[in-house]
């Protein structure tokens, strides 16, 4: 049974034993069936007695509250195991998020040679045929160059053509180791932001695990964490607001970080218990076995009445009775006298006072005496918890304790005669 449970079933039996009490005391005043009364005795018993079993089952070495104890214990070392790792995993994440300065080694320049001789050839050229007398007038005419010197500016061009289609070759080359470099770049940089995204991805993923075993393990212990909005209310309510998330955050984050102070509380508080508990056990044993001797003592006088009433009246000195509840007063009140236990002492002192009543009559009154009140009718449906049948609540009526207090011995044998024979009827 869980500690909430038995702390709960406790607080109902007290409960219920204190409604025992005022039914207990009216039972006494009342003429009803005997077995009503005897019921309700029964009844405080059995709460006396499930007062201490749960009190056993709180205390013993495999009791509920070291239960509860160790199971606080094992979730304030897994909760600090918890912090730590997500300690370590804000730290690790903040190392794939920082701005990292970077060196590069060396950024000089590198320059690429190109061949461009065909400039020098193109110079030949314009020197030997005159700027004027090329493409780059609009009228230009051929003036008088010479036909050797047009023989020669057609060599002369051929070889600046192949200059310029090597040249023009390199540059290309070039450029496409450069294009190659670039898509290279461009590759890798997208495979290592990838990277950082994964690695990123699976620390929060780690985080939020983490959260939820410490959100779930608090909870178990009574400390619950305020919860986040879902995405389909965030939405609703047109609340994507980053900086409310961030405040809640905060407040999980700082009703954590109190958490091993709330666990250490309730560990004291059930080791103070326990040992309050422990206290308890010798009196609730106490009360309990006080009850029945109580009840256990009163029965004995009933059963004493009973049968001094069904037997020869004629050899019971009519002092005997009165001696019978003395005695029987004073055990009820060496009774209360050892305890302190509210209730056991007004359970007994209503069963005190009601004997204590019946002496007082016996040992004041003169009269003769007069036929007894019968033998109450046991009752054919026994209340509360336990289904018994037992004798009246005193062996005696108000009428026969003051017969058989006359200390006339004629009188007190005719009056005891009376009364046989009267009880032997209603029987």
């Amino acid at each position: 049974m869980a500690l909430d449970d038995i702390l709960r079933q406790n607080a109902e039996i007290t409960d219920l034993l204190h409604i025992l009490v005022e039914l207990h005391g009216r039972a006494l005043q009342d003429q009803g069936p005997s077995d009503r009364l005897e019921g309700i005795r029964r009844d405080i018993l059995i709460c006396f007695n499930d007062l201490c079993t749960l009190n056993d089952m709180l205390t013993s070495c495999d009791g509920e509250i070291r239960d509860e104890i160790q199971v606080l214990q094992k979730a304030k070392d897994k909760f600090t195991r918890l912090n730590r790792k997500r300690q370590l995993l804000l730290k690790e994440r903040d190392k794939w998020t920082e701005e990292t300065p970077v060196s590069v080694k060396d950024q000089s320049e590198q320059n690429v040679v190109v061949d461009t001789r065909y400039r020098r050839v193109l110079d030949q050229y314009l020197d030997l045929v005159g700027a004027n007398n090329t493409t780059l007038v609009e009228d230009h005419s051929q003036g008088d160059v010479s036909r050797e010197t047009v023989l020669q500016s057609v060599k002369v061009l051929h070889s600046c053509h192949d200059n310029v289609l090597q040249s023009v070759k390199q540059l290309k080359e070039l450029l496409n180791d450069i294009t190659k470099d670039q898509a290279f770049i461009e590759k890798e940089m997208k495979a290592q932001v990838a990277r950082i995204r994964r690695e990123t991805s699976a620390i929060d993923d780690e985080l939020r695990k983490n959260s939820s075993k410490r959100k779930n393990l608090l909870a178990k212990v009574g400390l619950a964490l305020p919860d986040e909005t879902s995405t389909a209310q965030k939405l609703f309510h047109l609340k994507l607001n980053d900086q409310r998330d961030k405040q809640l955050e905060l407040e999980q984050e700082d009703i954590a970080s109190h958490a091993n102070e709330f666990l250490d509380m309730k560990i004291a508080s059930l080791q103070d218990q326990l040992t309050h508990r422990k206290d308890d056990s010798y009196q609730l044993i106490h009360v309990r076995d006080s009850w029945s001797d109580c009840v256990d003592s009163v029965k004995n006088l009933e059963d004493r009445l009973r049968s001094a009433l069904t037997g020869d009246l004629t050899e019971l000195p009519t002092d005997r009775v009165g001696s019978w509840i003395k005695e029987n007063i004073e055990e009820l009140s060496s009774i209360i006298s050892s305890t302190n236990n509210r209730i056991l002492i007004t359970l007994v002192s209503h069963e005190r006072e009601v004997i204590e009543n019946a002496y007082d009559e016996i040992s004041q009154s003169s009269k003769p005496i007069e036929p007894s009140s019968p033998i109450r009718n046991k009752h054919s449906s026994p209340p509360f918890l336990v289904a018994n049948k037992s004798p009246p609540k005193i062996g005696l009526s108000d009428k026969t304790a003051q017969s058989l207090s006359n200390n006339n011995g004629a009188s007190g044998s005719n009056s005891l005669t009376m009364l046989k024979d009267k009880s032997q009827k209603k029987d």
